[in-house]
């Protein structure tokens, strides 16, 4: 189980010793290099961080809501240096694309790697029931976030939606009187 992190979703990888990154979209992201030594220190070359972006100013992990002007930004290669600084890469897997390593093995790599304050691994903690996932999502909603990953620790990654990997997100119901329609 992880954290559904609520960021815009990143690849990046290690090219020439650089950090290249594209949208969920395949879009290039603008970083200005403020991941690249970073990344260098933690993958090799050709390998892919799959993960989110995310702002933090100030110390204080800004809501997606408040973060997403500032990553818009780095999608349209209008972002300042000073605003990529914010960027943080919250990740939560580590391929190559061509690769049949199971996702216990790449989390495990995850885990050992020495990590940034650019690039955190989100947190991740095994559960071998429906009532431990329910326990961790539980956890996390308390934390302010959006809920929990539940993820086939065997699976291969795939370059599209998984069966291997569910959400756990809240069900909001409200009362609403209509005022006005078009």
């Amino acid at each position: 189980a992880q954290v559904k992190s609520d960021g815009a979703r990143c690849h990046m990888s290690l090219q020439s010793g650089k950090a290249v990154a594209f949208s969920r979209n395949g879009k290039p992201i603008e970083l200005h290099g403020v991941f690249d030594e970073a990344l260098m220190n933690m993958v090799k070359e050709g390998e892919t961080l799959d993960g989110e972006l995310r702002v933090i100013k100030d110390g204080k992990l800004l809501s997606r809501k408040e973060g997403n002007g500032i990553v818009n930004k780095a999608v349209k290669s209008t972002i300042t240096p000073e605003e990529a600084i914010l960027l943080v890469l919250f990740t939560w897997d580590i391929v190559d694309f061509t690769s049949t390593i199971t996702y216990d093995k790449r989390i495990e790599r995850l885990s050992k790697v020495q990590w940034s304050d650019k690039i955190r691994v989100l947190e991740t903690e095994t559960v071998n029931s429906e009532e431990e996932a329910y326990i961790f999502y539980r956890k996390q909603r308390r934390a302010g976030e959006e809920g929990a990953m539940i993820k086939n620790m065997f699976a291969v990654w795939q370059p599209k939606r998984s069966k291997d990997i569910g959400k756990m997100k809240a069900i909001e119901v409200a009362d609403m009187r209509i005022t006005g329609w078009y």
